[in-house]
């Protein structure tokens, strides 16, 4: 059985929960004196270390991302899940980690796609691999599906695991964790892309408030970092750093988390509302930490779809020379 049959048979078995009650999770009451355990694992050197990619922000949390919720957000466009994307296939990389990514918006084969196009060299410059592929199979100049099976596939097999199943919720995030520790899988980063997609009754405002407070408790049960993706409503703008006033329909989403990502754009021709194809820009809130905002201008390449951390600050960006890049 493949990883996408295993999973999905894990996601049968749990649709059971979306029309019951969903259970609560352990509540743990201990006086003070006996947090002491975990107080001093807390202050200690992370040995499980994860990492957020960015240099920056590494440096900011020294791998301890475990237990934390944290909200990407951004209009269309602004790289929300290629951003998720790059963090998990670095921790994958790196041997940080395992990651259950869970996409409601794009398809599973988009994202493989995506992981090619980030582990794989180019061939030529007209094409980046996941294309090329496509075109020398069905040139018969090649055999994608060997390439496939044992060069691409062995890097992520035991580590990746991806559910294109929607309107999934906590209670069957935290089955889905379950069973696949039960196989002896232990899942370090959860990706919800996006809170959009998550099922439920209630309004808008009521699911996305209860949605990510779950999350948040599902974090710290399991231990793991959970990226969540979410759009921002009308009334911004895609240069705006910090869109955290306009995240869509509930501002406890802000509330639960622990920090956020907000994804924003350089414009490159305002006239004609074109931006910049090379750079943006991802502003990390550490908001229950430090308080401190962390700017990282990125170089983007549409071949490899890989982001990598520059030394260029926002300042270099109010010249309108360099802007029109």
């Amino acid at each position: 059985m493949g990883n996408e049959d295993y999973l999905k048979g894990f996601i049968q078995d749990g649709m059971s929960f979306r029309n019951s009650k969903p259970k609560d999770f352990d509540v743990v009451c201990k006086e003070v004196g006996s947090w002491s355990d975990e107080w001093m694992k807390s202050i200690l050197p992370e040995n499980n270390k994860l990492s957020m990619l960015f240099p920056k922000w590494d440096k900011e949390f020294k791998g301890k991302l475990r237990g934390k919720l944290v909200p990407v957000i951004g209009y269309g466009g602004s790289k929300k899940s290629l951003i998720a994307q790059n963090i998990a296939k670095h921790n994958i990389t790196l041997g940080l980690g395992s990651v259950l990514y869970s996409t409601m918006e794009m398809g599973a084969t988009e994202i493989i796609s995506r992981l090619i196009n980030m582990s794989c060299e180019p061939q030529t410059a007209n094409f980046n691999p996941a294309s090329e592929l496509e075109y020398y199979h069905n040139k018969g100049m090649i055999d994608a599906e060997k390439f496939y099976k044992e060069s691409f596939a062995p890097m992520f097999n035991g580590k990746f695991f991806i559910t294109e199943n929607t309107s999934l919720q906590t209670e069957e995030y935290d089955k889905l964790l379950s069973n696949l520790l039960a196989k002896g899988i232990k899942i370090d980063i959860l990706v919800v892309d996006g809170l959009s997609g998550m099922g439920g009754s209630g309004t808008e405002t009521e699911l996305y408030s209860r949605h990510s407070r779950e999350l948040k408790s599902l974090s710290l049960k399991w231990n793991v970092l959970i990226l969540l993706m979410c759009h921002v409503s009308k009334g911004g703008k895609r240069t705006d750093r910090d869109l955290s006033d306009k995240v869509r329909s509930s501002e406890k989403i802000i509330d639960n988390c622990d920090f956020y990502i907000s994804a924003s754009q350089f414009e490159s021709d305002s006239e004609n509302g074109k931006y910049n194809k090379i750079n943006g820009n991802f502003r990390l809130v550490n908001k229950r930490g430090s308080g401190n905002e962390i700017d990282v201008i990125y170089d983007f390449n549409s071949q490899s779809l890989v982001m990598e951390q520059t030394d260029m600050e926002l300042k270099q960006f109010d010249d309108d020379i360099f802007n029109k890049q």
